[in-house]
């Protein structure tokens, strides 16, 4: 079993080994369902081992109450919601005493193994990616469906049957119908999926680069596409323009320094490539909305 460090900040599913005829081996699958309560998410300081999530995560608040932290956004937990979480984010997840609920980790390819349409919406619904936590309120007339389709993951994680991963790709197909009905889901057209590829590979080399890559040229580069056709891609997607997502990330680098190592605002400059201290001071204080003292106060 993993610490529950491991599953808070590293996310690394465990592997299903199906039961088989002996000379037979299936590849392994990456799941995980769990009950909140029996204690796969406890609270833990923030550590150098912080990861970004490997894979997804539904993390459904039956009652109970805390925050998640997730790329540096707060964000209260209610009773009844179901919360998820995608490949590439950064959480903290604050739980006071008494939390019940579910989770429930899986990897992109046991998503897309348990076929059909509607399984994709996680990875390709537009509405789904806009949001940097996307939120559904269980409502009473599902929430029995809905449980008892977690429950039999439960129960099916636990068992080392044959055929597990079989019947858990299943239950998952069935619970992402649900999800999908609930974020009415419906077909793009190609030339949006492709602006929308390109807005997600822009994000996600955003990411991976943000510390050596700073200008939209630079990206547009890596992306084979002109700084204009992006920037305006971008705008179309998201609202905003490429420049300020890039911005952004430097904010979400620096957060997550100060508040899962500690640093002060000089190292995360100078981290950042800054070489005014008061430059980046200024710069914090317009991309964030507040100045860096005043953010380690919030998070103290």
């Amino acid at each position: 079993m993993l610490s529950s460090t491991q599953y808070l900040y590293k996310s690394n599913l465990s592997l299903i080994n199906e039961s088989a005829p002996a000379g037979f081996v299936k590849p392994k699958i990456q799941f995980e369902a769990h009950r909140l309560e029996d204690g796969c998410l406890h609270r833990q300081p923030p550590t150098k081992n912080n990861d970004r999530l490997s894979g997804y995560e539904v993390i459904w608040i039956k009652s109970g109450s805390g925050s998640f932290l997730v790329d540096m956004e707060k964000y209260d937990i209610r009773d009844n919601m179901l919360y998820l979480l995608s490949p590439g984010q950064r959480h903290l997840f604050k739980p006071n005493e008494g939390m019940q609920g579910y989770r429930i980790c899986f990897s992109d390819e046991f998503l897309y193994m348990s076929g059909g349409q509607t399984t994709q919406f996680l990875s390709e619904n537009q509405r789904v990616k806009s949001l940097n936590l996307p939120v559904l309120e269980i409502s009473r007339e599902i929430q029995n469906d809905i449980e008892e389709i977690v429950k039999a993951m439960i129960r099916e994680y636990a068992t080392n049957f044959q055929f597990r991963s079989d019947i858990l790709k299943g239950l998952l197909r069935i619970l992402m119908v649900y999800f999908s009905r609930k974020f009415e889901f419906h077909e793009t057209s190609g030339s949006k999926c492709a602006d929308s590829e390109l807005f997600e590979n822009f994000k996600s080399l955003i990411r991976k680069n943000i510390l050596i890559k700073k200008t939209v040229s630079e990206y547009a580069r890596d992306l084979a596409v002109t700084p204009c056709y992006l920037s305006e891609v971008v705008k179309k997607a998201s609202g905003f323009t490429a420049s300020y997502h890039i911005q952004q990330g430097i904010i979400h680098e620096a957060k997550r320094r100060a508040i899962c190592l500690g640093e002060s605002m000089k190292e995360i400059a100078y981290y950042l490539g800054f070489n005014d201290i008061a430059h980046f001071s200024k710069f914090f204080k317009n991309q964030a909305g507040i100045n860096f003292s005043e953010f380690k106060k919030t998070i103290a």
